[in-house]
């Protein structure tokens, strides 16, 4: 995916919101959002949002896999949500 990074002001994203918007969705540019200067947000892609989830899911995913096998590897024992729960002195919904 072709994506080309531009930045506009605050000022200049509110007072041209529908052309920001159209150069994101349909010309596929990241547009930065500047206030005094300085990026505070990035406007950018469906496309580019929804890689960046799954590469989010595939690191949660890996660190998931990894606390798995630490604790499979290990002699503790697992406990039941409700002990963890009681544990930690959180109340679980019913």
């Amino acid at each position: 995916m072709k994506t080309t990074a531009t930045t506009v002001s605050t000022r200049e994203a509110r007072q041209n919101f529908s052309d920001v918007i159209n150069r994101v969705s349909y010309g596929k540019e990241r547009v930065g959002i500047t206030r005094r200067g300085e990026v505070i947000a990035y406007l950018v892609p469906v496309e580019a949002a929804e890689a960046l989830e799954e590469l989010e899911d595939a690191e949660d995913l890996r660190s998931a896999e990894a606390a798995l096998a630490d604790f499979e590897g290990s002699n503790e024992k697992a406990i039941t949500l409700e002990d963890a729960a009681r544990e930690l002195g959180i109340e679980l919904p019913k």
